[in-house]
């Protein structure tokens, strides 16, 4: 067993294994994260947005996850200002280094970093997208919850993302460079992006990871040994 396409290719390269492994997703508790999501008093406390797209992304603010070249790409997009807010969930030693660079390229109404979040999920909920600038990344847990919250994942290619987002049609993936990433940015802020349509295939594609589904294959697996 496998718990993302990457091992089982690795488990396959090294051990010389041919269709001897399958990949089954860590369990993830699909009704659990919703009901977390819609909990009234967490989104009481979170200021409502009257701009018009709500952009959100999350993780550990380190060299990796690419939010200094992510917050200069916003800066240099300035027709677009006023038009988005993007909302950073998370901490790290990268912390004023990137308020630095939100200052000099005066999103300071803008972009927010918002520090550690015990319940990410009202956040995602009442975001439009998620944003992934990672330069590298494993199989992202929260592009992952986000789709299971129904919001697309537009991302730059790192580790995982082919595999989450697959044919299903629910985010855009570009190359891992900056000039892709700004292009990717600046067309979601040109609309070139039916963000409605990508958000349905989100919520279908959030059925694969329901806890039920993956018992259903361990369970399948375990009595086809």
């Amino acid at each position: 067993i496998a718990v993302s396409q990457s091992v089982k290719d690795s488990f396959e390269r090294k051990f010389s294994f041919k269709n001897m492994v399958k990949v089954i997703y860590n369990p993830i508790d699909k009704e659990i994260i919703e009901k977390k999501a819609r909990n009234k008093y967490a989104m009481c406390n979170i200021e409502k947005s009257i701009t018009e797209l709500n952009l959100i992304t999350i993780g550990r603010l380190e060299k990796p996850k690419g939010y200094d070249r992510l917050i200069k790409i916003l800066g240099a997009l300035k027709e677009y200002k006023g038009s988005y807010i993007l909302n950073i969930l998370g901490d790290g030693t990268e912390k004023d280094n990137l308020e630095k660079i939100i200052q000099d390229n005066g999103l300071e109404n803008q972009v927010f970093l918002r520090g550690f979040q015990k319940n990410p999920y009202v956040w995602i909920l009442q975001a439009d997208a998620f944003i992934c600038s990672s330069y590298s990344e494993g199989f992202s847990m929260v592009a992952t919850e986000s789709i299971i919250l129904g919001k697309p994942v537009f991302t730059v290619d790192c580790a995982g993302m082919r595999e989450l987002i697959s044919d299903s049609k629910c985010g855009v993936i570009v190359p891992n460079t900056d000039q892709d990433l700004y292009k990717l940015l600046r067309g979601i802020f040109r609309k070139e992006y039916d963000l409605k349509k990508y958000q349905i295939a989100a919520e279908e594609r959030s059925k694969k990871f329901r806890l039920q589904e993956t018992m259903r294959e361990l369970e399948e697996l375990f009595l086809n040994w």
